[in-house]
């Protein structure tokens, strides 16, 4: 039975290596299970989840136990270290990366003690923070990734994005956890957001399954008796008829930008007016829209930065009958699509000041009506009944965007497409264990299932999730869903399909 060398590591001390004492896990794994990948193998509806994996350690020495201050590892278990999973030979390849989460003790009384160590992927770790994104304008997907990433303070090594090809109009991220605002620029994009094996948040643009590598089957996986890479139980087939839509439907909205106008106005005034002391700096935040403004406004377009004795004044009474002191006034803003954070210190080393003014100005962004773009596909809605798919997204930017995305998906959904799932044991041949070291998310293969499992299917897939499995006698499954190929087949692909074949795609 073939073997492979598996190595898990954890950088406890956070020094960017797996090089110092007790950060190779393997001597102590019994079993390890990974996971990655779409929720639902579905390039519709399906979204990439944080990965997850969970190892079960040999805890006999106490090394995991956090609460020991004897441990070797005391102090340095802590959440947000990074993890991998990977294998040596026969491939050199990163099977999870990711970062840990919790290290829970399984204490036996008869000394065996054992821990659970889960890590969570780039997203689940991501998710942690909320990100609030200023208005931009005429900026492609790709480049709205790398501002939220930008703004959760991702590393730039650790990202892997695609320019895109929808260029929104107008684009802006509300104070919300970061994974839902990616997902939200993904579904604009009609695009992939996943997790890599190397600590890498991944952008898929849509045209990318249409290209090399994608074109062509990586393997083909067979339930034939006499079959190279033969997949085995769990497999089987999700049910089709989940993933039928034939009524599509889009809203546009259309932004217009105001005149420059005060758009806040700090309430409080006389005697209750804010007061700096002496060198104290504080910070306050100006709001738009607020409850007295136009209900179709949705934010700002550029706030002005605050200008002393224009937006700000400072006087030694709250009334503003003694000294002007505005001048003894530091100000520093930071702009957000509806908020802006001034912060004023006082610099006067003696004297305490009232904010007697304190506003803000910019430029409000007013939204239009709505304009719901909506494509029917008749001869799926009388066979299947109506079954209505509206995107996840408020940055559509056109009308001719909506109406081409509208005839894209239907041309896909309005039919059922297949999603199989099959595992391969990795220990049944050296090429099949080679095989799951080398799979990954996205990639192409051919599955056949004409024979035994009697799905009469054979034709090529992509890899949408997978979850692996090695016990402590090194047995390695991996089950994979897949999503079909064939529905990206059809378009026409400059310099690869036949001339006057194909259609168009958007």
């Amino acid at each position: 039975m073939p073997n492979a060398t598996y190595v898990l590591e954890c950088d406890f001390n956070n020094d960017g290596d797996y090089l110092d004492t007790g950060e190779d896990l393997t001597p102590y794994l019994r079993a390890v299970e990974y996971r990655r990948g779409r929720d639902y193998a579905s390039q519709l509806t399906g979204r990439c989840l944080g990965g997850e994996l969970l190892a079960t350690l040999n805890n006999t020495g106490n090394r995991f136990s956090s609460l020991l201050t004897t441990g070797p590892l005391y102090g340095n278990i802590l959440p947000g270290r990074r993890v991998r999973l990977r294998s040596t030979a026969p491939t050199a390849a990163n099977l999870w990366s990711g970062f840990l989460d919790t290290v829970e003790p399984l204490p036996d009384l008869g000394g065996a003690h054992r821990c659970q160590l889960r890590a969570v992927g780039a997203l689940a770790y991501l998710n942690q923070w909320k990100v609030q994104v200023a208005m931009q304008t005429s900026i492609l997907t790709g480049d709205a990734f790398d501002a939220v990433l930008d703004e959760a303070v991702w590393p730039a090594a650790d990202r892997d994005v695609d320019d895109g090809k929808t260029t929104m109009t107008r684009w802006w991220a509300d104070e919300a956890y970061t994974l839902g605002v990616l997902r939200e620029i993904e579904e604009a994009e009609n695009g992939f957001l996943w997790e890599g094996t190397n600590f890498k948040v991944v952008f898929h643009d849509r045209h990318v399954r249409m290209l090399a590598p994608y074109q062509a089957s990586a393997a083909t996986w067979t339930d034939a008796a006499g079959g190279t890479l033969k997949y085995g139980l769990p497999h089987g087939q999700r049910d089709p008829n989940r993933e039928i839509f034939n009524i599509f439907e889009i809203e546009v909205t259309v932004y217009t930008v105001n005149s420059l106008a005060v758009l806040w106005t700090y309430p409080e005034t006389g005697a209750s007016s804010p007061t700096l002391a002496p060198g104290e700096a504080k910070e306050f935040w100006a709001n738009y829209p607020n409850p007295g403004d136009p209900t179709d406004a949705i934010g700002v377009n550029a706030w002005t930065t605050t200008t002393a004795t224009t937006d700000v004044t400072a006087n030694t009474a709250s009334d503003g009958s003694g000294t002007d002191l505005t001048t003894s006034l530091t100000i520093a803003v930071s702009k957000l699509a509806k908020a802006m954070k001034i912060t004023l210190t006082n610099t006067d080393a003696t004297r305490l000041i009232y904010l007697t003014l304190l506003q803000a100005r910019g430029t409000a962004v007013i939204a239009s009506d709505p304009a719901t773009f909506q494509k029917v596909d008749s001869t799926s809605k009388t066979r299947y009944g109506p079954r209505t798919y509206p995107p996840r997204t408020r940055f559509v930017p056109n009308a001719n965007e909506a109406i081409s995305r509208n005839d894209w998906v239907a041309s896909i959904y309005a039919v059922p497409q297949p999603i199989i799932y099959c595992t391969l044991a990795g220990n049944r041949s050296a090429a099949q264990l080679t095989e799951i070291l080398s799979r990954d998310i996205v990639d192409r293969v051919t599955i056949v299932a004409t024979g035994n499992s009697g799905l009469g299917v054979n034709e090529d897939f992509f890899v949408e999730s997978l979850y692996g499995r090695i016990d402590s006698d090194l047995r390695h499954d991996v089950t994979y869903e897949c999503s079909r190929a064939s529905m990206f087949g059809a378009f026409f692909v400059l310099d690869t399909s036949v001339l006057d074949t194909g259609k168009l795609a958007y």
